[in-house]
């Protein structure tokens, strides 16, 4: 796993408070078309009915961050940092981007990559690809 991990000074400071674990995975919602990005998601307890998260190794002291790889696919940088001023929770960005662009499988056995997304930097502002 070749992952660089960045959290915020506040994220940091929050998960501490709440145990000082965190569980970051993505998933799909549930909709009927096929092709639906997947949404990053993160929270201080673990996600019910859910396994395979990897314990993450990051220079972070008093945090532990599990990570369930989505097709054994890793960003090149996991953002952790906090949203919301009235009820404030943690986000996770994967690449800067709160969706994971993972192209499903071709049929014909060539690899394809997604085209960048304009990405949102922890700041909240949005910087192109």
């Amino acid at each position: 796993m070749d992952m660089r991990v960045d959290v915020s000074a506040e994220a940091g400071e929050f998960v501490r408070s709440h145990g000082g674990r965190l569980w970051v995975w993505a998933a799909r919602p549930m909709m009927c078309c096929w092709g639906t990005p997947a949404y990053m998601y993160a929270a201080t307890e673990p996600p019910a009915g859910m396994t395979g998260f990897d314990l993450v190794p990051t220079a972070t002291a008093g945090l532990q961050i599990w990570f369930r790889a989505p097709a054994g696919r890793y960003p090149d940088v996991l953002e952790i940092a906090m949203r919301g001023r009235r009820r404030p929770r943690v986000e996770a960005y994967w690449d800067g981007c709160v969706v994971a662009m993972l192209s499903p499988p071709r049929q014909d056995g060539l690899v394809t990559q997604p085209s960048a997304p304009a990405r949102r930097t922890v700041d909240g502002r949005i910087r192109a690809p």
